[in-house]
């Protein structure tokens, strides 16, 4: 989405483009910040988004992530 307004702003010249662009780019960086900083989003994900690998691979992941967040 930031790139598709982006680029319409770059090679078209829409200023409302560029505006929503530049505000998704900053909430982007914001939470992606965030995740780099805390890795709850990576937790989160194996969770809910791939219970399936989480499950076959528990133990493996569970211990590399424990392992990084110390």
């Amino acid at each position: 989405m930031i790139a598709v307004f982006a680029t319409r702003g770059y090679w078209w010249g829409h200023e409302g483009a560029k505006r929503v662009a530049r505000f998704w780019t900053q909430i982007f960086a914001v939470t992606f910040a965030f995740g780099v900083a805390t890795r709850v989003p990576m937790e989160f994900q194996f969770g809910t988004n791939w219970a399936g690998f989480a499950e076959f691979a528990g133990g493996v992941v569970r211990s590399i992530l424990w392992i990084a967040k110390t």
